[in-house]
C-alpha cells in the first residue's frame, strides 16, 4: 500500500544497525488487535507507522502514550479500528498491557495506494527516524 511500508521499511533498517540485546524488532503487520499475541511483557513498546497528521510528506511525527490513546476514531465502521481504538481495546482486554507505556513514532506518508514502492518523502522521512532513534534506543536501558 505505498507508503503504508513505513513501518516494515523501518523495521529492515533497525535489524542492520547495532542494537543493544534488550532491544526486540518485531514486524507487527496490518491488523493492530495482534499486537497482543506479539508483545512479551516490555514494559515499553514504541511503534513506527504511517501517521497521517496534514504535515508534508516525510514528516517525522511522535505522539507519546497518552496523546496517542486520545487519538479519536476519524470513522464510524468497527470494522475498520484504527490503531489508537485498537491499542485501547488491547489495554483494556489485557489488564498486563494496561501498564505498557506506548510511544508511536510516524512518518507522514505521501502516498496510501496500491502500490509497491514507497515514495521520495515517504522513504526520506524513514532514514530520518531512523538516525534519530538510534541513539535513543542504544542510550535506553533494558
Amino acid at each position: 500500500m505505498g507508503d503504508d511500508g513505513i513501518g516494515p521499511l523501518a523495521i529492515s533498517l533497525l535489524s542492520q544497525r547495532r542494537l543493544p540485546p534488550w532491544v526486540r524488532l518485531v514486524e507487527g503487520g496490518t491488523d493492530a488487535l495482534a499486537l497482543s499475541s506479539l508483545w512479551e511483557g516490555e514494559p515499553r513498546l514504541w511503534i513506527i507507522d504511517a501517521v497521517r497528521r496534514g504535515a508534508s510528506p516525510g514528516t517525522v511525527h511522535r505522539l507519546d502514550h497518552d496523546d496517542l490513546l486520545r487519538v479519536s476514531q476519524t470513522h464510524e465502521s468497527a470494522h475498520q479500528l484504527s490503531l489508537a481504538e485498537c491499542l485501547r481495546l488491547l489495554t483494556h482486554a489485557f489488564p498486563s498491557m494496561a501498564d505498557v507505556h506506548l510511544t508511536l513514532w510516524g512518518v507522514e506518508p505521501a502516498r496510501i495506494e496500491l502500490c509497491l514502492d514507497l515514495s521520495d518523502e515517504a522513504r526520506k522521512g524513514v532514514c530520518l527516524l531512523i538516525n534519530y532513534l538510534e541513539p535513543k534506543i542504544s542510550g535506553s536501558a533494558g
